[in-house]
């Protein structure tokens, strides 16, 4: 047996927080619980904290947003494969959908998955995590709406980027929203990462971004970045 004396205090406090550390953050289990307690509000998907209309007039305006970038690089959606990457309950899914694109919707919790199955969107639902993600196709479009900032490791954010750029076609298109600033706590299930972290990965996976714009949520004061990008190998 190691004598205490022997250890520098440093080692002490690491010793101590592996003690007493708190048990560690689920993902899974803490969306789960959420689409349980918010089911049939948009406060499950947006922001927990604001009222159904904030959410709804927040929504309207990325909706907006992503509607614009999609026809400007997509002008003629029918035909046209879109992966909805981390669907949620589908509130997004419906917009694909009525543009006239054929929509895969994935997200990885079940409850989710399930309430969007049975809202009736003409979409085909899967439930699957992003950084395991292998349908074994490419799609002409890939949609990644406010979802990277809520893959708060590091390595499971790379692995879900690396796996998302595998499932968009050569010279096809993805659409990333997202904080991309530089804040490695902003709760629990949320960590934000910069831009030129984003397109570093980006980059990894294979994809250039091709248009940027940002856009602000002025209920939370939020400022939010539009990315477009395009699988270049």
């Amino acid at each position: 047996m190691v004598p205490a004396a022997a250890f520098h205090p440093r080692q002490w406090t690491g010793i101590f927080r592996k003690l007493f550390r708190a048990p560690e953050f689920s993902a899974q289990k803490y969306w789960e619980v959420r689409h349980a307690a918010m089911a049939g509000t948009l406060a499950a998907v947006g922001h927990a904290q604001l009222s159904e209309t904030a959410n709804q007039e927040q929504y309207c305006v990325k909706r907006d947003r992503i509607r614009n970038a999609l026809l400007r690089h997509v002008p003629s959606p029918p035909g046209c494969r879109l992966l909805d990457a981390g669907c949620g309950v589908g509130e997004l899914t419906k917009l694909y959908v009525e543009l006239g694109f054929e929509v895969t919707g994935v997200d990885f919790t079940e409850t989710a998955i399930n309430t969007a199955r049975q809202a009736g969107i003409a979409a085909d639902f899967q439930h699957a995590a992003l950084e395991r993600l292998s349908l074994g196709r490419c799609f002409d479009v890939v949609c990644v709406i406010d979802v990277l900032q809520h893959l708060v490791d590091d390595e499971a954010f790379a692995c879900a980027v690396g796996a998302l750029g595998r499932h968009v076609r050569m010279d096809s298109l993805a659409v990333v929203v997202d904080s991309m600033v530089e804040q490695d706590v902003c709760a629990t299930h949320c960590r934000r990462r910069s831009l030129t972290r984003h397109e570093a990965e980006f980059r990894i996976a294979g994809l250039e971004i091709i248009a940027h714009e940002q856009f602000v949520l002025t209920h939370e004061n939020a400022t939010k970045d539009l990315v477009v990008l395009q699988r270049r190998f």
